[in-house]
């Protein structure tokens, strides 16, 4: 029952999102409309708002993990979630410019791949999660599917709506994940060196012809791995790439 209201809670919690992602779409200036002085006057303003509305946002969302996956005996669980939620906005991502490209709106096939390059990128994190065993539970799967469902309509309706702000915000959960990595890789160093590279990762980061990587920020080539600390370093890079892909992209929308 304790489990139960654990998770109930959770969900609350990020369904929160919801709401208050209505408040966020409205910070940017418009690009159309307007003189182009103006928008130069106010961008830096708006830059500061709109970051920290996203903050507050992915605040949230880890407090919702964090009440979902607290007192577990290793955090590969709570790993789990993170990527299965780090994905999601990819899809979001190229699921709207599809749509847009149907409609005869825009083609913006260099962001197409990029956006299905890091999906591809985040999915090899999600396979070595689950050789770690993040998914062993029922309750963690129900739990992060349903994070991700929702929050793959968030972003959807945020790209749609201001491709800068989905950027920001996706530059939050990046970096976010970025500093959680940094801080379990300072905490366990010992242990993890300790332990056995999972196959699935040997054969994403060390083979030299990974397809459509190369057009990520994430890109590194192919790489050496000893221990599970390297994997996990390799993937703390990645999300650190990501992080300043999208705060480029964000940047290059808003000119």
């Amino acid at each position: 029952m304790a489990d139960f209201f654990q998770y109930a809670s959770a969900l609350l919690l990020f369904c929160s999102m919801l709401g208050l992602t209505s408040a966020y779409k409205g910070i940017f200036p418009a690009r159309r409309g307007r003189a182009r002085g103006r928008a130069l006057q106010v961008s830096a303003q708006k830059e500061e708002e709109s970051g920290s509305a996203a903050h507050a946002l992915v605040g949230l969302a880890k407090d919702a993990l964090g009440l979902a996956f607290k007192n577990r005996e290793t955090p590969y669980a709570y790993f789990y979630a993170l990527e299965t939620i780090a994905r999601v906005p990819y899809f979001s991502m190229t699921s709207v410019l599809h749509l847009l490209e149907t409609l005869g709106l825009s083609r913006r096939k260099e962001l197409l791949l990029l956006h299905f390059s890091e999906s591809w990128n985040e999915m090899h994190h999600l396979l070595i999660m689950e050789d770690l065993g993040g998914d062993a539970l029922f309750r963690d799967r129900f739990v992060a599917q349903h994070l991700a469902f929702g929050y793959y309509w968030i972003v959807v309706a945020l790209y749609l709506a201001s491709p800068p702000a989905a950027y920001l915000f996706n530059h939050e959960v990046e970096k976010h994940a970025a500093e959680t990595y940094s801080n379990f890789l300072a905490e366990k160093e010992a242990e993890l060196r300790a332990l056995p590279v999972p196959e699935v990762a040997a054969l994403y980061y060390s083979s030299p012809t990974q397809p459509l990587v190369s057009a990520a920020a994430c890109d590194n080539g192919p790489r050496q791995l000893s221990s599970l600390y390297d994997v996990f370093c390799c993937i703390r890079d990645d999300e650190l790439g990501h992080a300043q892909t999208m705060i480029s992209l964000a940047k290059k929308e808003q000119d």
